[in-house]
């Protein structure tokens, strides 16, 4: 039931407002991070409870059975809370729950092939859609991002992440289709990356992408944490550290770009809280 959980957790929260783009600026001060533990905890054993930030939050809150049906986002303390509803086996859905606790109409959607998101559409009004598309091939993850009016598709970017046998997004290439003629693209951005051994609590969530309107931080695909981020276009590399607790698993993200993801003009400390974790 985890796995289905971490799988309804990816697309949690899409819903504050941020300016998109590429996260392009870059930080070439190592943050001197402590050594990495030689234990560290490599797989999804626990939830995510809390993911804090300086100024907000988000909380996921789960039933009985470990699915998830909140998620609070705090702001200035000002807080929103979203349902997340179970169609099928294989579809949720998520709103804001009003103030009179009823339920908006879905913000989002999404369908899965088992634990595999393969389909996700954020809705601006009935006929106004972004819609990502995920496709699964061997040792890489291919997203394509088109905008829906009405009945009329439009091509916009897509990202190809190549993946090693870790499971850890090693490069990512992005494009961009020419508006003028669909058939064609164009590389607008490359990526490569280097991991610790630790647990990545945003392995799974989405949401920051979506947020923005951009394709994936490869993050978000990744099983450990990102050490380095080397941006093949300028040739920076911005470096990132981390915190453990006592049983090896990450608690603090050091000089984290934002958690919006499509915005890095300011550098954050992120803190994670799980639960239902095993016992020790």
């Amino acid at each position: 039931m985890k796995s289905a959980t971490i799988k309804l957790i990816c697309i949690a929260i899409f819903l504050m407002n941020c300016s998109s783009g590429d996260s392009n600026s870059v930080s070439n001060t190592d943050p001197d991070p402590d050594p990495i533990p030689e234990n560290s905890v490599t797989d999804q054993s626990c939830l995510i409870e809390e993911i804090r930030f300086a100024t907000s939050k988000f909380e996921y809150i789960y039933n009985n059975n470990d699915e998830l049906q909140q998620i609070i986002n705090t702001y200035n303390g000002n807080s929103t809370a979203y349902y997340v509803n179970k169609i099928t086996n294989d579809s949720i859905t998520i709103g804001q729950i009003l103030d009179d606790l009823s339920q908006s109409s879905p913000l989002i959607s999404a369908k899965y092939n088992g634990e595999k998101l393969t389909q996700l559409k954020r809705f601006y009004t009935s006929s106004s859609i972004n819609v990502f598309i995920f496709e699964y091939t061997q040792g890489k993850i291919t997203v394509r991002q088109d905008y829906a009016t009405g009945i009329s598709y439009q091509n916009v970017y897509y990202g190809d992440y190549f993946l090693d046998q870790n499971g850890n997004v090693t490069s990512v290439k992005f494009y961009e289709y020419d508006h003028n003629a669909p058939n064609n693209f164009s590389l607008i951005n490359e990526f490569d990356y280097t991991y610790d051994n630790g647990n990545n609590p945003w392995k799974g969530i989405i949401y920051p992408t979506f947020l923005c309107q951009y394709l994936p931080n490869a993050m978000l695909f990744s099983q450990n944490n990102i050490l380095t981020e080397t941006n093949n276009n300028t040739s920076n590399t911005t470096y990132y550290g981390y915190e453990y607790d006592e049983h090896n698993l990450t608690i603090k993200g050091l000089n984290k770009h934002p958690y919006n993801v499509c915005n890095s003009e300011t550098i954050l400390n992120e803190f994670y809280l799980y639960t239902d974790c095993y016992e020790y």
